[in-house]
């Protein structure tokens, strides 16, 4: 049986559905899929490689994780799983959300609720898809001739600083107000 290496994200986003999805169609081919939990180093990468001399790899890169170096596979198919596809040489596989589109789509529906006021809340920490959101939102809000504001807190998710910051400059934006959060854990810090 061969055997498809998969790097497993250490963020574990989403990972039981990728999974599965990824062991449904290896059931069909015929491949062992060898679930990989935490990124080792790039000695190491090329260790598990010689050891499993697998037909191809999955690199899961969710949360931002990017760092197993494309040359290490230049020999097998590899894809990547929700990494920057600008970080990428142009011959290798990559498959991410259109995180442009989803920000379009969420001007849409909040155009529709009506207010007259629009703000945009993104991930703390600088990330390709909450930097795309933003812009697709911001350039779909334009279209419609309507402004955006933009949240810009430092530090993380969960820390006091960007929590407080975050609540006083909620105090002072203009309502009603439709808010678009980066994501699910944004929006539950809103």
């Amino acid at each position: 049986m061969e055997t498809v290496l998969y790097f497993q994200s250490p963020s574990k986003t989403s990972t039981p559905d990728k999974i599965a999805g990824v062991r449904r169609y290896a059931a069909v081919a015929n491949w062992h899929i060898q679930v990989l939990e935490d990124f080792p180093s790039s000695k190491s990468v090329r260790a598990l490689y010689e050891f499993w001399n697998p037909i191809g790899v999955i690199i899961e890169c969710g949360g931002g994780y990017q760092d197993i170096d494309p040359g290490i596979f230049s020999k097998i198919p590899a894809v990547y799983l929700d990494r920057n596809p600008r970080t990428l040489p142009p011959d290798v596989s990559c498959i991410s959300h259109d995180s442009v589109a989803t920000g379009r789509l969420a001007a849409k529906e909040l155009l529709v609720a009506g207010h007259p006021n629009f703000a945009y809340v993104p991930y703390p920490q600088p990330l390709f898809w909450s930097e795309d959101r933003e812009r697709g939102f911001k350039e779909a809000l334009k279209l419609n001739g309507r402004d955006c504001m933009v949240f810009s807190g430092e530090g993380s998710l969960q820390s006091i600083s960007w929590q407080k910051s975050l609540r006083k400059w909620i105090e002072t934006i203009a309502k009603p107000c439709s808010i678009f959060a980066a994501n699910d854990n944004v929006a539950a810090e809103i």
